[in-house]
């Protein structure tokens, strides 16, 4: 898979930017133009990330690596057994690649859990509403 994913990262980044990073998508989503200005330096920003940073690459692949996919619900688990851990989930309300359904049933899972649902937001949403999730942050960290 690693092997795979840097012989075609263009290719694969090219698709992924495409469905991920498109700034018409977010433009659509406010008709204020200062936040259009946002969003579009923001998209670009992320995109440069891709482009001309084999850094940002490799840290994706170690992530993707690392990332445990297939026990998620055990890791969850474990968190729940741990009181003083508090956990603050934030949501996209419109996440059509984790759905809000999946956000739902993790704060069941861990009872500790904070979850803020992020209104009018996909599944990049700190990039969507990046002063909402900065002060939802904030106010969490202060409060435990």
């Amino acid at each position: 898979g690693e092997l795979l994913l840097s012989h075609f990262h263009n290719f694969i980044l090219h698709r992924f930017l495409k469905n991920n990073f498109d700034p018409e998508v977010y433009i659509r989503l406010t008709s204020d133009p200062a936040m259009k200005a946002q969003l579009l330096k923001i998209t670009d920003r992320i995109k440069n990330q891709y482009e001309n940073n084999p850094g940002y690459i490799r840290s994706q692949i170690a992530s993707l690596r690392e990332f445990p996919f297939g026990d998620l619900q055990h890791c969850f688990e474990s968190i729940a057994t741990h009181p003083e851990i508090s956990v603050l989930l934030i949501w996209g309300e419109n996440d059509n690649l984790v759905p809000l359904d999946n956000g739902l049933r993790m704060q069941k899972l861990m009872p500790n859990s904070q979850l803020k649902i992020m209104s009018k937001t996909r599944h990049n949403v700190i990039i969507e509403a990046q002063d909402l999730v900065i002060r939802t942050i904030i106010q969490f960290l202060t409060s435990i």
